[in-house]
């Protein structure tokens, strides 16, 4: 199990230096909606 966690870290670390600033802001502010309650526009039902 060991090895999945550090697996998870280094490919964490490789995303973090290798994707775009404002990709990396943008899924950010997601989860902290997302753990707020928010859900997207689109997933959303009238009535």
């Amino acid at each position: 199990m060991a090895g999945d966690k550090e697996g998870g870290y280094w490919r964490r670390l490789v995303r973090r230096l290798t994707t775009e600033v404002e990709d990396l802001d943008a899924d950010d502010l997601s989860e902290q909606a997302k753990a707020g309650g928010a859900q997207r526009a689109c997933d959303c039902r009238s009535g």
